[in-house]
């Protein structure tokens, strides 16, 4: 009896592990489905924004982001771009699009990066010289990457829920809708997409599209953790914390990127994320115990199975293999609804929606790309080195970032391809 007794509790605490990241996942959707919506008019008075976009390199993305980015269905609002160097390839292509004329409503700053930052990254380092830089009459601060390719109603859509003064920031999502069937760009949208339940859950925002109240840089411990930080946007969420502020997902800020990328790339890129996270994010600890938990529970559960076979305890085998299954089932039933209600929600708002690219390699590539997460969410902790873009930077620790050298930015031979991701 008493066997039964610790056999009933084994098999709830392990359900709860195996599951938690389904239930993340669901969560996430189902309010994503709920906020979907026309994105609203702004209120009045129109706040000042400045949106801010760092340049390292020419992405394949580069040309419709500048295009979407200086053509918002927003009254007035100012662009500054930060670009590495007169030779970069951005700084080119930066200069093309402006000279071929800009709306009247937007105020444009282009300037070059004027000295490494020799404690963060090259990307948090030239924000950091943006927001320097920044009038006093602004009121918030936007940032956005490269490879987002932002609609007519992004911009809005991330400054109307400021009208509710206990938002600090709002942050839109990247999804990924590779052009090809490739497993780096399977393996990275795979990642991308079990990546964002839990970005909801901990208040992690995507850096790639991100606003904030300006007064955060000057109030909260935001510019220091920034001048420290690996990624800007891990580092995000302590500072709004700070103010007593809340963070708002965006359905409607929703960026699709359709680059494609090696395997390698996407691993790398897989093990940046991870790092970043480790370095810069309140929440590790507790995100790293979460997910420690997951594994660990599915791990006993396979093993559970086994022994459930052996001992032919056939009830044993069959919970534990049921709720494997179920974890399995879960995760991919949410991947692939998660492909449905972005989509919805670009058909509300009236834009284009990317198609949608099945293969067989999908359900082997989940199983792979959990496995690599474990794995790599592990190794995170031990990595000292990461190589960014061309800069080797030495990891002591969070807050503890030294970039080795500086050097302009050379592609891959890869990046030169139409719709190839750098990353």
């Amino acid at each position: 009896m008493l066997l039964e007794v610790v056999m009933i509790v084994l098999f709830i605490v392990l359900g709860v592990g195996a599951l938690l990241p389904a239930w993340w996942g669901w969560h996430m959707i189902v309010d994503y489905y709920w906020r979907t919506r026309v994105t609203p008019p702004l209120p009045e008075p129109c706040p000042n924004v400045t949106v801010i976009l760092c340049l390292r390199g020419a992405d394949p993305s580069l040309d419709a982001c500048l295009r979407g980015l200086l053509n918002q269905d927003f009254p007035r609002y100012r662009v500054h771009f930060v670009i590495d160097n007169a030779e970069d390839r951005a700084y080119g292509k930066v200069q093309e699009i402006l000279g071929q004329g800009v709306p009247p409503q937007v105020q444009v700053q282009t300037e070059l990066l004027e000295r490494p930052c020799p404690t963060c990254s090259l990307k948090v380092c030239s924000q950091l010289q943006a927001v320097s830089k920044l009038g006093a009459d602004t009121d918030i601060v936007v940032l956005i990457d490269a490879d987002s390719i932002p609609a007519a109603d992004w911009l809005r859509a991330m400054v109307v829920p400021f009208a509710d003064p206990k938002v600090g920031a709002t942050t839109g999502i990247r999804w990924f809708a590779p052009v090809d069937r490739g497993w780096g760009s399977l393996i990275r949208h795979i990642f991308n997409t079990g990546s964002y339940p839990q970005m909801f859950a901990f208040d992690h925002v995507w850096g790639g599209s991100v606003a904030l109240r300006a007064e955060l840089f000057q109030q909260t411990t935001l510019s220091k953790r920034l001048g420290q930080a690996f990624c800007e946007d891990a580092a995000i969420t302590g500072p709004v914390r700070e103010k007593g502020l809340k963070i708002v997902w965006v359905p409607a800020a929703t960026n699709t990127n359709q680059e494609s990328v090696t395997l390698s790339a996407s691993l790398r890129f897989i093990q940046r994320q991870l790092v970043c996270t480790r370095l810069d994010h309140i929440d590790w600890p507790i995100l790293l115990a979460c997910n420690m938990y997951n594994t660990f529970a599915i791990a006993a559960l396979a093993v559970l199975t086994g022994v459930g076979v052996y001992l032919e305890r056939w009830d044993w085998a069959g919970i534990a293999a049921g709720l494997i299954a179920s974890f399995a089932v879960a995760m991919f039933a949410a991947l692939n609804m998660a492909e449905f209600v972005i989509r919805r929600n670009y058909r509300v708002r009236g834009v284009p929606a990317p198609p949608m690219v099945w293969t067989w390699k999908m359900l082997p590539g989940f199983f792979f790309t959990q496995a690599v997460c474990m794995l790599f969410l592990w190794r995170a902790h031990n990595i000292r080195r990461v190589d960014w873009r061309g800069i080797e930077y030495a990891i002591d620790g969070p807050g503890k970032i030294r970039m080795e050298k500086y050097q302009p930015y050379q592609p891959p031979d890869h990046a030169s391809a139409p719709h190839h991701s750098a990353m």
